[in-house]
């Protein structure tokens, strides 16, 4: 059962997330078990609560992600919201719904 927000999901994940050591460009089976079990993947229902996630996670992202004069903290928090989209884009494709 969701008992959080999408909010309240991505703080945690967040505190969590990101916080880690990250190649950038590579997901590691590590990182995927802490989007999937934080942003509690596998219990949202429908394709669209994916949907919904993951638009979400790009609109609060693109209003964390500061601007190009802290390249190496924009670098990595673009690359933090790159990977959680993919997780959620790999669930709805698993489902059988298109990204």
């Amino acid at each position: 059962m969701i008992d959080k927000t999408n909010f309240q999901m991505m703080r945690e994940l967040m505190d969590t997330y990101g916080k880690m050591e990250h190649r950038q460009g590579f997901c590691t089976p590590e990182e995927v078990t802490i989007i999937v079990d934080t942003l509690k993947l596998k219990e949202r229902l429908d394709i669209i609560n994916l949907r919904n996630l993951r638009d979400f996670v790009v609109l609060l992202m693109k209003d964390v992600i500061p601007n190009r004069n802290d390249v190496v903290r924009h670098d990595k928090l673009w690359d933090e919201m790159s990977t959680i989209t993919h997780v959620i884009d790999c669930e709805i494709v698993n489902r059988g719904g298109e990204v």
